[in-house]
C-alpha cells in the first residue's frame, strides 16, 4: 500500500480546522464532507450483521489468547476488522476510501508546523492498516488502552455519532502526564500515537434502553503499521 497525497486540502473537509489537543494528539471537528459523511453511514447500515463482541488482547500485542466478553471491565462495544489481506480482496468502500483523507499533506503540514515530529515522521512512510469498526450503544464504553496489537503505531480515529439519545461517550487521553478529553460528537477525526492511552467515557441513553442503529456512536479506526512490520 504506497500512500498518495491529495494537493489541495479545501476538498477534503467541511471545517478543515485542524487542531492540537496535546503534544502527541491532533484532532478535526466536522471531518468529512457532507456527501462523504452520507457514504460512510451507508457503508456502516450495510455491514450492520458484522458487528459482534469485541475481543481484548492478553497484552502480548497479537490476538491471541483474547478474551470475548460484553460489558466487561475492558469494553462494552461490538466490532468488526478488516485486515490489510482482506481489504484486497474487497472492492474500494467508503470506509476503506478514509485513507485519502487521513493521510494528507494538511495535516501533515499542520503536524509539521505544530513540530509534532513523531507524527510526520510516522505517517509520511509507507503503511498498510487494519480497519477497525466500533458501535457504542447504551452501557458502552471502552476502558484505557493502547493500540499496539500487530505492530500497529498510530491511529486515525473517526467518531460518527447522530442525533442525541446518547450522553457520554467523550474521548480521554494521557499524554506528557496530562488528562485530556474530547466531548462526543459526530464526524470528528483524532489522530495519534498508538502508545498514548486511551479511553471512552460510558454512553448512557435517557430511557435506560438501546438507540437505533445509525444512531449509535461510532468509531471508525484506521490501526497503522509501517509495510512489512505486520
Amino acid at each position: 500500500f504506497i500512500i498518495v497525497f491529495l494537493t489541495n486540502f479545501s476538498i477534503v473537509g467541511t471545517e478543515m480546522r485542524l487542531k492540537r489537543l496535546s503534544t502527541h494528539v491532533l484532532y478535526c471537528e466536522n471531518f468529512l464532507p457532507q456527501k462523504m459523511l452520507d457514504d460512510v453511514y451507508m457503508d456502516i447500515l450495510q455491514n450492520r450483521t458484522k458487528f459482534d463482541l469485541e475481543q481484548w488482547g492478553d497484552g502480548s500485542n497479537t490476538f491471541d489468547g483474547v478474551s470475548v466478553q460484553f460489558l466487561n471491565h475492558n469494553c462494552g462495544g461490538m466490532g468488526f476488522w478488516i485486515g490489510p489481506v482482506d481489504q484486497q480482496k474487497m472492492e474500494r468502500t467508503p470506509v476503506l476510501s478514509l485513507n485519502e483523507y487521513f493521510f494528507h499533506q494538511g495535516i501533515i503540514s499542520f503536524a509539521t508546523q505544530q513540530k509534532n515530529m513523531v507524527f510526520v515522521d510516522t505517517i509520511t512512510r509507507p503503511m498498510s492498516f487494519s480497519v477497525h469498526y466500533i458501535a457504542y450503544n447504551h452501557g458502552g464504553y471502552y476502558n484505557w488502552h493502547k493500540d499496539k496489537i500487530d505492530g500497529t503505531i498510530f491511529t486515525f480515529n473517526l467518531v460518527l455519532n447522530k442525533g442525541n439519545k446518547l450522553k457520554g461517550g467523550d474521548m480521554l487521553f494521557m499524554d506528557d502526564g496530562e488528562m485530556f478529553e474530547i466531548p462526543n460528537q459526530d464526524n470528528i477525526m483524532v489522530a495519534f500515537p498508538s502508545w498514548v492511552d486511551h479511553a471512552i467515557t460510558p454512553l448512557e441513553s435517557d430511557d435506560g434502553k438501546d438507540v437505533p442503529f445509525l444512531e449509535q456512536r461510532f468509531s471508525i479506526q484506521y490501526q497503522c503499521s509501517l509495510d512489512g512490520q505486520k
